[in-house]
Formats: structure tokens, sequence, C-alpha cells
């Protein structure tokens, strides 16, 4: 345990002077050099943070940023690399090139940092990481041609803003919460990063365990794999069997045979739910309630929570213990996660939560010797008095705020991305969506402020306003482009859907029952909503180059596996969606897996009714559905979240729907 002598000061120094290395390495390399690499420097970054913070010494500020921002490393250049194909001219690299600002490029030769820098290095002023400055003295190049030519080739890329991170929270709505989630295999490791409105950002690297078995499917077992690879093969065989019982579902001709066939589903169904579960106690376990949106403290009482957190643990030290432990400051970041908990006293594994969190903080004044190792009494003792002071600092929970819907933005790296965090038990009553970076998020909500004022909205102005405090954007429903059944073998979902769509006004347009031409698809991605009906993601009628040149608000993607994401070795995860928010899409609905039809149909009729889709046309979706008609004026990413309970299976097929980017209304 360093101690704050000579000692603590050079392990402080070595960790300090690592966190500089591992800046500067993910600088180099975030252009062009391998994404696992910059992911592993990442996590290692996040680790010396969680390390200062627990021997008691000076905060890093400005990490969570950068982890937030290495997560998906090929979207960004995939981003730029759209952009100047539209554009047929060359662009300063960026993350979201929109956001670059172009400035004077300095002589051949010259420093990075210097005022008369690249564009692409001087975007915004000197090229820091949040707080983290980057020390360019030695990055010279090593010659003037060299340097120009490395500009000229666009091979850095800003995979931040040089804003502080606390200028990003500031910019957050009220009712917003961001939540990154990072899987270190090798560590077995889940780092966790939290932002809110005015409130200092949390950064947790938790250990993580193996997840229940799986009773209705087989798999491999072998003590050597990750956690993950553990976790992942347990989902993926659960959706192989479910993938068969829908190939034989056709075939079973007598009741019995049909009975048998609903049970097993139900199994699977059961057992999907039993494994979602199993993340979340195992992975996130006490601190599972940083997910929560609602579990706030205000920024004001940070400091006072801080500080009743320190005396209730005097109180329970003997007195050379208390002397040490008063010179002590706990991290505001571990104060809020304990409140996180104790907001949530009364929810399922409420008492085990709160002991682990309590010992936790035990654990951070032992490391600095300010406390004995502790023992159950002792922690248990802790445990209540803490219980006890807490209760002032938990408000009654409250599911608005400012008027608007409380919603979750979760940034996924290539691994958490498989995982179906919006159907947590935690997260599954809250509107979700997916965004690969802050910075990505960061470039729509400047997009959202740059809309002119929605006044013809039907809805309460405190839920939706484009201006500082964006609770999301606004897109025209009369103009949808449909593309239903094309290759005319789904009837149940033709006849379903049909009158709908052709009973919207003049401006809804596509096809049904059969294959969309390269010109309507063309013409139709110009539209502010795509809704398809069909197998896949329509990749086998709109051409990703389409996607990416023709900028499509809203996608409506109800096919299977239309949002999943596919591995790429050392790459990050592509697919459909990430096409649809490269081209500058505000939200794209996808599933994770392949579903049954006639669930995702009666699925996508609740989010048609739930969004307000339905009140554009005059034709009835044919479709039994458990939701009020019309009632509408919610997003489309709380439309999503209601539309889960309306599925037979609540986890096969509600947990498969996922919305990428940020919440949308309709005028």
């Amino acid at each position: 345990r360093p101690r704050k002598g000579s000692s603590g000061a050079r392990v402080r120094d070595q960790l300090l002077a690592l966190s500089t290395q591992l800046t500067d390495a993910i600088r180099i390399a975030v252009s062009v050099g391998s994404s696992h690499v910059v992911h592993e420097a990442s996590h290692m970054l996040a680790l010396v943070r969680a390390m200062l913070t627990a021997f008691g010494f000076a905060q890093l500020s400005g990490v969570e940023r950068i982890v937030d921002d290495c997560r998906n490393v090929t979207v960004a250049r995939e981003v730029v690399d759209a952009r100047r194909r539209r554009d047929r001219e060359p662009v300063a690299l960026g993350v979201w090139p929109e956001d670059v600002v172009r400035q004077d490029s300095g002589s051949p030769g010259s420093k990075v940092n210097s005022p008369t820098a690249s564009p692409v290095l001087r975007a915004r002023g000197a090229p820091v990481l949040g707080d983290l400055t980057l020390d360019t003295d030695d990055l010279e190049a090593d010659s003037g041609e060299e340097f120009q030519r490395a500009v000229d080739g666009d091979h850095v890329v800003r995979m931040w803003e040089t804003e502080p991170t606390d200028s990003f929270s500031s910019e957050l709505p009220p009712s917003w919460i961001v939540c990154g989630l990072s899987i270190d295999q090798a560590r077995n490791m889940l780092i966790v990063t939290r932002y809110a409105r005015d409130h200092e950002p949390l950064t947790l690297c938790l250990p993580m365990r193996h997840v229940c078995a799986c009773e209705h499917v087989s798999i491999d077992t072998c003590e050597s794999r990750s956690v993950f690879d553990d976790a992942h093969d347990k989902l993926r065989a659960i959706i192989r069997e479910s993938d068969c019982t829908m190939k034989t579902g056709g075939a079973c001709a007598t009741e019995r045979e049909k009975r048998a066939w609903w049970e097993h589903r139900a199994a699977l169904d059961k057992q999907m739910g039993v494994l979602v579960e199993s993340v979340e106690d195992e992975w996130l376990g006490a601190f599972r309630h940083v997910l929560d949106p609602t579990a706030n403290v205000s920024v004001p009482d940070v400091r006072e929570l801080c500080t009743s957190v320190e005396q209730c643990m005097v109180a329970g030290l003997s007195k050379s213990f208390a002397t040490k432990a008063r010179t002590m400051e706990l991290s505001p970041e571990l104060c809020i996660a304990v409140q996180c908990v104790a907001r949530r006293r009364s929810a399922a594994h409420a008492e085990s939560d709160w002991l682990d969190v309590c010992a936790l903080v035990w654990d951070v004044y032992f490391f600095q010797g300010a406390a004995p190792a502790g023992t159950d009494e002792a922690l248990t003792e802790f445990a209540d008095r803490l219980c006890k002071v807490m209760a002032e600092f938990v408000d009654a929970e409250t599911e608005q705020v400012d008027g608007g819907s409380m919603h979750v933005v979760l940034v996924l790296d290539k691994h958490t991305q498989q995982i179906p965090w919006e159907s947590l038990p935690t997260l599954r009553k809250y509107p979700a969506s997916r965004v690969p970076s802050l910075a990505f998020l960061r470039s729509r909500m400047a997009s959202m402020r740059s809309h002119k004022p929605m006044s013809a909205l039907s809805l309460n102005p405190k839920s939706l306003t484009l201006a500082a405090n964006v609770h999301g954007d606004c897109v025209d429903g009369s103009h949808l482009f449909y593309v239903l059944n094309p290759e005319g073998d789904l009837l149940r979902t033709q006849a379903g859907f049909e009158e709908f769509v052709r009973g919207g006004p003049s401006t809804w347009h596509g096809c049904v029952g059969r294959r969309p031409t390269h010109a309507e698809v063309e013409h139709g991605l110009q539209a502010d909503v795509f809704v398809y009906f069909g197998h896949g993601g329509a990749e086998a009628y709109v051409a990703r180059s389409c996607v990416r040149a023709q900028k499509c608000t809203v996608a409506l993607l109800m096919g299977c596996s239309s949002g999943r994401l596919e591995w790429a070795g050392e790459f990050d995860a592509l697919g459909t969606a990430t096409d649809y928010m490269v081209g500058g899409s505000m939200a794209v609905v996808g599933n994770l897996w392949d579903v049954g039809d006639k669930d995702i149909d009666r699925f996508a009729a609740c989010v048609v009714a739930e969004w307000g889709l339905n009140e554009y046309s005059t034709g009835e979706v044919e479709i039994k559905q458990d939701v009020d008609q019309g009632r509408g004026r919610v997003s489309l990413a709380e439309a999503v979240c209601k539309a889960r309970n309306a599925c037979r299976m609540k986890y096969l097929t509600g947990a498969a729907p996922v919305v990428y980017g940020v919440p949308v209304y309709l005028q």
C-alpha cells in the first residue's frame, strides 16, 4: 500500500508518467494504427486512473473522454472517408468532419503544438485530451517534407474535442445520461463511464464474473476462455437454437407438436432473460444503478455528500486510524456511485449491492493505511450508519425532468455492442439508444441545435427544446419512403401493413410486393423516414454507397439481424446501422439477431402507433396491438421501449430491436 510519503510520491509520479506515455501512444496510433492498440491503451489509461483514485492521489481528469472516443476508431475513419467521397475534395481529418474548423497551416517542419500548425492538428486550439495536454516537444517531424506529406495525406485523426469533459456534461439535456461500456478481454474487466448534466464524470473498472449456464442449449466450456467469450457463446447458442425452431415451426401439424414447439420457444425466451439478468448481476453488480438515469445528485450537494460519507467512515475507526482518515478526501465519483446504489435500496439485490459498495469505500481507506482490514461485523456496522446518513440525499424517484422523458445514451465498443443492454432489468423501462462515440453524439446534438424551432409541434414546449437543452431531434413524418415485402414471401406482413402504407399522404411513396429500383431507392432515401419490412436490413436493394451518400434522417429496418454489427477481426464491428450513421442519420432501428415474423410485426405495429406515425395515414395497421392508437408524442426510442412489451417472446424478440442515434420526435 503506497503511502503519501516519498514512496507514495514515486508511485504517483510513475503512474502519471505512464498516463502520459499512454496518451501519446493513443494520439500516434489513432489515425492509421491498429484499433486494437488504441483500445488496449485506453483501457490501461482507465486502469491508471482507477489506481490513482484508489491510492488517494490527484484525479486524472479527461480520461473518460479518451476512453469513450477510442471505442470505435474504425467508424470514425469510415465517416471521414464517406465525407471525402461525398464532397469529392480533401477534408480535414476528424471523427465528425463537420466539426473541424480549418486554420492556416504552418510552415514545413513546424511543431504540432505550434500556433500555426496544420488545420488537422490544430482544429480547435492546442491538441489536448480533455485536461491532459500532450507534450509534443519531441514529436517534430523527421523532415519538413515528411511532415507536410503527412498533413496533406490526412494521416492524423482528431478523435476528441479539446474542450474539457465538464463542457460536454453541461451541454447534455437534464433528462439524458450517457453511459460508456467497454470490455477488456485480457483482464476480464468492464470499463464503465457515466456523464450527466452538471455532474462529475464517473469512471469504473469492474471485474467480470462468468454468467449463468444455459439449460436448453449445449456449448463447449473451457476455463481458459475470457468471461466475455463465455457469455457471448452462450448468447449465440440461444440464438442459434431459436433460429432452428423458427425453421421447423412450419412442419408442426398436430396440436401436440405445436404445443411442444411453443414450449421450446418459451423455454429459450426464459433462458435469454436469465442470461441478460445474469450479465447485470455478474458484470455490474452493485454498480448496476449507474445506468439508471434517475440516480443523480445535484452538483451543490456533491461535496456535502462526500463529507457525510467520510464522517460516517471515521465514526467507526479507532483513534489512530481516525486521525489518518480525517486527512483523506474521497473522490466525488465514488460518492456518487454510493448515492446511486442508495437510491435503489428497495430494489432487488439491494442488500447485497449495498454491502458491496460499502466494502469498496472501506477498501479505499484500507489501501491508504487509514483503516484496518474490514471484518464482516465492521462492514455491517458501517453499512448501517451510512444507510441512515444517505437517506437525506435520496430524493423521491422521478421519471420526468423539465417535462422531458428520461433517456440513456450508450457508447459501446465492438464487444459490448453484441449484448442487449437495453433489456437489462435496470434499463428496460427507460428509452435508450446507441452511439459509436461521444464525438458522434456531440455532432448530432449540434445538428439538432442548428435546426429551426418547430413551433407547430403538438408537444409541451418543455418536452422538446431545439435550443441549448436539446431533448431530441424532430422529423416530418409526411415525407416517408417504404419497402414492404420486396421478395413477396412475407404475405402476412404485407397484409398487416399494406393498407397503412398505401393510406399515407401523397408524399409517401415506395413499393409493395416487389423489389425497388435503384432510382426509387436513391430518391426514397432522401425522405425523412425510411420504413423497411422484409428480410435483413435491405442490403439486397440498398447499396452501402447509396446509404452513405443520401442522408436518410430516420430508418426503421424491421428485418432479421438488421441492426447487428459484424465482427471484423482487429477492426471495430461494422454493419448496416453503421452505414446509416456514417451517412448522417439521426436514428436507426434494427434487430441484433434473427426474429420471428409474427412477433416482430406486432412490435413494429406498436412502434408505429406509439411514435404517432399512424396519424399520417388513413389506413389501419391490421395487426392486434395493446396500445392506445394515435397516442404518439414520444421519441422513437421511447416508442421502441414501450413496444418491447408487445412481443410474445419478451427477450427472444423483445430484446432484439435497438435504436442507434439520438431521440427523434415526429412533427
